[in-house]
């Protein structure tokens, strides 16, 4: 008895291009996520300042 073996394959353009639209997605989140503790960071700082005037 002979056994088939199913391999998946994928074309290696479509597979990249997923891989940096991805890629490209965490990279965008990532630096909006900067930006947002950065904010959050000088809102901090701004308002510990106001306290001691």
């Amino acid at each position: 008895m002979s056994m088939r073996r199913l391999e998946r394959t994928r074309s290696c353009a479509s597979g990249d291009e997923d891989v940096d639209r991805r890629a490209e997605t965490f990279i965008a989140n990532f630096y909006q996520q900067l930006r947002l503790e950065r904010q959050i960071s000088l809102e901090i700082q701004y308002y510990r300042s106001e306290e001691f005037f």
